[in-house]
């Protein structure tokens, strides 16, 4: 766990190894530490966009304490264009949320959509 010490003064953090090493196990330990804690498992079928927005946003609201209902509406409605305007609506509701919160999005590596990607690096 003292490797993960200095995550909270980066953006992302990436756990990568083979199947069985470990990773979900070292998240779900280190994040048992922190509150304000969100966790997506992604599937195949998350790689739909309106769904991979749907419990991305649920999980977000989660770690946030409901911080951003609105976008979360927005995105049960599917009432975006694209991605990216989703996260600008998602970022704004998160303009005066200041605490330390941490998002993981076990078993991206099942995501191979193109869209979904480019959002995630674009926000």
């Amino acid at each position: 766990m003292e490797t993960l010490e200095p995550a909270p003064f980066y953006r992302l953090v990436l756990f990568r190894s083979p199947a069985g090493y470990g990773k979900t196990t070292m998240a779900a330990q280190w994040l048992s530490e922190h509150s304000h804690t969100g966790w997506f498992n992604i599937d195949e079928n998350d790689n739909d966009t309106f769904r991979f927005a749907n419990y991305l946003l649920q999980s977000i609201n989660k770690a946030t304490g409901n911080a951003c209902l609105k976008t979360q509406a927005m995105a049960e409605r599917r009432q975006f264009a694209c991605l990216s305007t989703l996260f600008s609506e998602l970022f704004g509701e998160l303009i005066d949320y200041h605490e330390q919160t941490y998002l993981v999005l076990d078993d991206y590596h099942l995501i191979h959509n193109d869209d979904i990607h480019d959002a995630c690096v674009s926000s």
